[in-house]
């Protein structure tokens, strides 16, 4: 299995939200997958990055939908984390 940290910037007004999860993938992650997940429904990959130091791809996505306390919330039960700078 390989490990990889999903990062999702979340457009929310004039703002970005930021939440980020790490997983294991069967396979190596690429520019342009689609990821289904229960708490957004699907997002894709805008940029796919290898960080030998942690040995960790480092996947992120943008979505432009409200950030409203539901959402959130079904972020956090699904396993995202919210960033502290946001």
């Amino acid at each position: 299995m390989i490990r990889v940290e999903f990062t999702l910037h979340i457009r929310h007004g004039q703002k970005w939200v930021t939440f980020h999860r790490q997983e294991s993938l069967p396979f190596a992650p690429f520019i342009g997958l689609d990821v289904l997940d229960d708490a957004v429904g699907q997002f894709q990959l805008k940029n796919v990055a290898w960080h030998s130091g942690s040995q960790l791809f480092l996947c992120q996505a943008e979505l432009h939908q409200a950030v409203d306390r539901r959402l959130a919330g079904s972020l956090r039960k699904s396993g995202w984390a919210k960033d502290e700078d946001d």
